[in-house]
C-alpha cells in the first residue's frame, strides 16, 4: 500500500490518481464531505508514483524562483470580459493571451451543481472558466491531459488552488515535453464540505438544476457575494450573501478541508508564476472599484513577461502595504477556525443534526429572539476576533520581514 498523507494534511490535489499506471487508485468522499484517494491494495503494484507525485509528501522539492515577488492592480479593458469576472478580468486576459499564442487554457468549470476541471483551446469557451468556484474541484484526469498537451509541444495555462498547482508541477517534473507550461494560483480561502454543499441543495424549496455563479457583480465589486442559481422550472434565482446559507458557511470557515486550516502553499513565495485575486482593500484608482480589480502577484521572470505580453490588461505596480492587510492567505496558511470545537464534529453534524441547527452552528444565522443561542454566539464572536488580532500580529511580522529583506537587499547594493 502507499504511504500518502493523512486525512488531517492531504490537500485533496488528486494527483495521485492521474499518477497510477493500473488504476488502483480512486476518489473517495468521507464523512465530512472532502475528496481523498481510496486505493484498492488488490490492484496496486506498490510503484511509488502516486508518492512521487504528492506536493504535500514533496513540498520540500519544491523550487524556490530567484526573483523578487511583486505585486500588481490590473483590470480588463474588455467591459464584457470584465463583468464576467469576479474580480478585474485578470485571469480572462491571461488566458486570452495563451489563446492568441495557440496554447490550451486548464481551469475549473461548473457543471450542474458539480465543479471540475477541465482544458479548452478557444476564447469561446473560456466563460466556462470564468468566476469563483466555492466548492473543491475534481481534478481526475486534468494532469494527464495537460501533460498530454506539453508533451505534443503546446503551450499551456493552468489555474487553480495553490495545492493544484502544486500538483501540476510535481506531476511533470521528472517528464519529458517540448511545450510551455504557465501556472497561475489563486489565492485562495480554503475549500467547503462537498457533503454541507449537498444538504444546502437538497433544502432549498425548489431543485437546483444548476449553480450559474458563487458570485457576480450585478450591483457592484465589493457587492458581488451572491448565489445565483437555476431550478428545475427554469427560474433563475440571485440570493445576497446575507440570505445565502451556503456563502454563510463558507465565509465563516467552520466546515473547510483540514488542511486548508495549516496549508503549505499559501505563501508570499511560491513555485508558481502567478497569484491571482481580488485587490481587496486597494484605494488607488477608485473610479475602477466598482467594475472589480484584480490583484496579480508576479513569482517568476517567466510570469513577469508573460504578464508583460498581456495587452488586453492595464497594470499598474502596487504595494505591499495595500495587498496585504486584506488578504491574509497570501502570506500565511494558517487559520484558527480549525480550532473551533464544530469543525471537530463536522461529520458527526453532517449525519445527524437537521438543516437548521447546521445553519446556526456553521453559518452562524440565528434569529434573535432565539436567546438560548446566545452563549454560543458570544463564544464564536469572541473566538473570531481572537483570531482578527493574531492575524494583525501575523501582518505586522510579515511587513517586518519585508522590511528587512529590503534593507539587505538596500546593503549589498
Amino acid at each position: 500500500m502507499p504511504n500518502l498523507p493523512k486525512i488531517s494534511v492531504c490537500s485533496g490535489c488528486l494527483a495521485c490518481i492521474d499518477s497510477c499506471p493500473c488504476n488502483a487508485l480512486s476518489i473517495n468522499i468521507s464523512a465530512d464531505g472532502f475528496f481523498y484517494p481510496f486505493c484498492d491494495s488488490t490492484i496496486c503494484k506498490e510503484c511509488g508514483l502516486c508518492e512521487s507525485v504528492c506536493p504535500v509528501l514533496n513540498i520540500s522539492n519544491f523550487p524556490c524562483h530567484d526573483f523578487k515577488t511583486q505585486p500588481f492592480a490590473a483590470w480588463s479593458l474588455n467591459d464584457e470580459t470584465r463583468l464576467r469576472s469576479a474580480s478585474g478580468g485578470g485571469f480572462a486576459e491571461l488566458a486570452h493571451q495563451i489563446f492568441k499564442e495557440g496554447g490550451a487554457v486548464a481551469g475549473a468549470m461548473t457543471r450542474g451543481t458539480d465543479i471540475f476541471h477541465t482544458i479548452i483551446e478557444s476564447p469561446e469557451e473560456l466563460q466556462r472558466l470564468q468566476g469563483s468556484k466555492y466548492l473543491q474541484s475534481n481534478t481526475v484526469g486534468v494532469y494527464r491531459k495537460t501533460l498530454e498537451y506539453l508533451q505534443k509541444g503546446r503551450m499551456v495555462l493552468f489555474s487553480g488552488t495553490p495545492c493544484q498547482v502544486a500538483a501540476i508541477l510535481r506531476f511533470i517534473s521528472d517528464k519529458r515535453y517540448t511545450g510551455m507550461l504557465y501556472t497561475c494560483d489563486l489565492i485562495c480561502h480554503g475549500v467547503p464540505s462537498h457533503a454541507l454543499f449537498k444538504i444546502y441543495l437538497q433544502n432549498q424549496k425548489k431543485k437546483v438544476q444548476e449553480i450559474i455563479s458563487f458570485r457576480d457583480k450585478a450591483v457592484s465589486w465589493k457587492n458581488s457575494f451572491a448565489m445565483t442559481v437555476k431550478y428545475a422550472n427554469g427560474e433563475v434565482r440571485r440570493n445576497e450573501y446575507s440570505k445565502d446559507f451556503f456563502l454563510n458557511f463558507f465565509g465563516l470557515g467552520l466546515s473547510l478541508r483540514k488542511s486548508c486550516y495549516q496549508c503549505p502553499f499559501a505563501t508570499l513565495s511560491r513555485a508558481t508564476d502567478i497569484s491571482l485575486g481580488d485587490f481587496w482593500g486597494i484605494k488607488s484608482w477608485p473610479e475602477q472599484h466598482k467594475n472589480g480589480v484584480s490583484l496579480i502577484i508576479v513569482h517568476s521572470e517567466k510570469g513577469l513577461d508573460f504578464l508583460r505580453r498581456t495587452k488586453g490588461l492595464e497594470i499598474h505596480s502596487a504595494t505591499w502595504e495595500d495587498a496585504l492587510p486584506l488578504n491574509p492567505r497570501i502570506y500565511n496558511g494558517r487559520n484558527m477556525m480549525g480550532r473551533f470545537p464544530p469543525r471537530f464534529f463536522l461529520a458527526q453534524a453532517l449525519k445527524y443534526l437537521p438543516y437548521p441547527l447546521l445553519i446556526k452552528l456553521y453559518g452562524n444565522i440565528m434569529p434573535k429572539t432565539h436567546f438560548w443561542w446566545w452563549p454560543y454566539k458570544f463564544v464564536l464572536i469572541s473566538y473570531l476576533k481572537m483570531a482578527s488580532q493574531i492575524k494583525r500580529i501575523r501582518l505586522k511580522n510579515m511587513f517586518k520581514k519585508l522590511g528587512e529583506q529590503k534593507k539587505d537587499r538596500d546593503d549589498e547594493n
